[in-house]
């Protein structure tokens, strides 16, 4: 899961939008499952507040504190924005504050590289970290363009089993 978005805990003015997640690797086709957060599908320009019971395939650490935008601007409730179109289909999401999404994946062992898409949403500094596990794989201190920009991690599994990928 992506972990640490925000300046504090409760604090939900520091934003990032996240979008197309998958992973690469030269033997396995492994799947990010509902990497670019299509499910739950919402209506053109609306937003929903989520949680375990209602994103498939991700758990999410702060009910609410995560967001699903379709093709949206500004928020309506908040004066955050995320950039349109989004790299890979209609729905986004944005990570308020101290939160975290995560998904547990088999992997066999070898070399990976997970390539994401981030957009700062909103005008407050927003940083996130990428974990396998508890391992810290990557970290962005500031996301300072308002656009999405790809980004990748690349980590070893040592051995074959389930890791959590998390943000």
């Amino acid at each position: 899961s992506f972990v640490g978005t925000g300046l504090g805990s409760g604090i939900t003015s520091c934003l990032v939008g996240l979008n197309s997640i998958y992973l690469l690797n030269a033997q396995d086709t492994i799947v990010v499952k509902n990497g670019s957060f299509e499910s739950p599908a919402i209506s053109n320009n609306d937003t929903l507040g989520l949680n375990t019971d209602n994103t498939p395939n991700w758990v999410i650490t702060q009910p609410n504190n995560v967001l699903l935008l379709n093709n949206r601007t500004v928020y309506t409730a908040y004066p955050y924005y995320v950039k349109i179109p989004y790299p890979s289909g209609n729905q986004c999401i944005v990570l308020r504050g101290t939160c975290s999404i995560y998904q547990n994946i088999y992997f066999n062992a070898g070399s990976y590289r997970v390539v994401f898409h981030l957009s700062k949403a909103g005008v407050y500094d927003n940083f996130i970290t990428v974990n396998i596990n508890n391992l810290v794989i990557y970290t962005l201190p500031s996301i300072t363009d308002n656009g999405w920009n790809v980004y990748t991690a690349d980590f070893t599994i040592p051995s074959a089993g389930t890791y959590r990928l998390s943000f």
